[in-house]
């Protein structure tokens, strides 16, 4: 009788364990959109927005009061937000991509503290790094994109074939460029500044691979450099499965 005793305390233990909601300090990420789980009793749910007009992402590390670390990141500008429940509690910033962090609780930097004490919030992440050397435009196919100050057009498109590069520019960032619309021969739009370029990596479905600015075409291959004088240029990159 003590042994089944003994047991049906312990199987109810463990079923109370098992049915007892796990807390976390920090939960997420989730899509600020849609289907947004409701707001959990003893979090705040905290918004990551990125203020910027370029396309670029951030995020900001945070430490909880018993010294665990949480990476809280924020999407591209236009693009649906992520959003964190945060367990109530005083939080200290230890870390950021962005350079300026606005948020309900003021201006934060990298030692700053916050107490989440409410069901809702926001940190808004102000991009202040350098200016990406090639940014995807909107447009594809024969819909050309406006001009953008300091920038001038690049198409890359396919004659027969689909491809895909990185481009380096002087100061060692990497960019990836790409034809690939959903079918063979779509075209992708790219702005791009004045400067020298090399090739970290290409290839394509085709033959051929070629780059033309102002009408002077050559191949493009690994290693390979160019530059692009001004923002008048016009430029392209070819994947083909025959000559042009």
């Amino acid at each position: 009788m003590k042994r089944i005793y003994l047991f049906s305390i312990s199987l109810l233990v463990l079923l109370l364990l098992n049915t007892l909601p796990i807390r976390a300090d920090v939960l997420g990420p989730y899509i600020a959109e849609g289907n947004t789980p409701d707001i959990r009793v003893g979090y705040g749910r905290i918004v990551c927005v990125m203020q910027s007009t370029l396309p670029v992402t951030g995020s900001v590390t945070i430490r909880d009061e018993k010294g665990i670390q949480y990476v809280l990141k924020a999407h591209e500008p236009g693009s649906a937000p992520n959003c964190y429940f945060v367990a109530y509690g005083t939080y200290s910033v230890v870390g950021m991509e962005s350079g300026i962090m606005n948020s309900n609780w003021g201006q934060l930097k990298v030692g700053s503290t916050f107490t989440v004490a409410s069901s809702t919030g926001y940190i808004g992440l102000t991009y202040t790094g350098p200016t990406p050397s090639i940014i995807q435009a909107p447009g594809s196919y024969d819909n050309a994109p406006p001009a953008k100050d300091g920038y001038a057009i690049m198409e890359v498109y396919g004659i027969g074939a689909n491809g895909s590069g990185t481009l380096i520019d002087s100061d060692g960032e990497n960019y990836s460029i790409y034809n690939y619309t959903g079918y063979i021969g779509g075209s992708h739009y790219f702005y791009i500044k004045p400067g020298t370029y090399t090739v970290k990596a290409i290839g394509t479905s085709g033959n051929y691979i070629y780059i033309d600015i102002n009408g002077m075409k050559k191949y493009l291959s690994e290693g390979a450099s160019f530059t692009i004088l001004h923002v008048g240029s016009n430029i392209s990159i070819v994947f083909s499965t025959k000559p042009i």
